[in-house]
């Protein structure tokens, strides 16, 4: 499988010592060997073997949060959290590989702003939720 996307990892303040994967609902990875929590969320499906930190970490405000960045960036993301890092990937065009015929244009540019917009958006959305929960 090839992956294209901007894929970013980023330190968090806190460490989770439970994995928690995180896909978009319409995803077709599908985790066979780590727990699915059910969340009231129609926009993502979390994995997880500990659900009371999932539900900690995944309140409302914070699903709400997530879809707002999905619908103002149009873009799925999904994310893994690992320890005391966030690893976040953003499907879209190859970013590190352009075309011979590469050239910047406003699109193109903004295209690319964007991307990196919402993963450190997403990544300040997170470590701020971290932060204010104890676990």
């Amino acid at each position: 499988m090839f992956l294209t996307g901007l894929f970013c990892i980023c330190k968090l303040d806190k460490n989770i010592s439970t994995p928690i994967f995180v896909k978009p609902n319409d995803s077709e990875e599908q985790f066979t060997s780590i727990n699915l929590v059910k969340l009231d969320s129609l926009i993502f499906n979390v994995y997880s073997e500990d659900r009371i930190t999932v539900a900690r970490l995944f309140t409302a405000d914070f699903v709400e949060r997530l879809d707002y960045l999905k619908n103002k960036f149009s873009n799925s993301f999904d994310f893994s959290i690992i320890d005391n890092l966030l690893y976040i990937r953003i499907p879209g065009i190859e970013f590190f590989e352009p075309e011979e015929t590469f050239s910047l244009n406003h699109d193109k540019l903004l295209y690319y702003y964007n991307h990196l917009q919402l993963a450190k958006t997403l990544s300040i959305y997170i470590n701020n939720q971290i932060k204010e929960k104890e676990f």
